[in-house]
């Protein structure tokens, strides 16, 4: 249920490496029930809600808002391009 000036924002997030093995699936769609545009944070949050099988990689997993690497307090739109990096490792 929405709350008095609380607004749905819907965000599409592409997958990359395990994480679209995990969720067998390239992207996911999430809403975030906001009164104000959401941030990166925001959105970790809503992921640990609604997909808690990804809580052990949302740490080292970071956000691409726009092909850009964000921070916790980016805000995000829904017209943003969206994308869970996984960290990468390797020798």
């Amino acid at each position: 249920m929405n709350t008095p000036n609380t607004q749905a924002y819907t965000f599409t997030i592409k997958l990359f490496g395990p994480l679209s093995d995990q969720l067998a699936q390239p992207q996911l769609t999430i809403t975030i029930k906001s009164a104000s545009n959401p941030t990166c944070n925001d959105l970790f949050n809503q992921l640990a809600i609604d997909y808690p099988n990804l809580i052990s990689s949302l740490p080292t997993t970071r956000l691409a808002v726009n092909s850009q690497y964000a921070t916790d307090t980016t805000p995000i739109t829904t017209d943003d391009e969206l994308a869970l990096i996984p960290m990468i490792s390797g020798g």
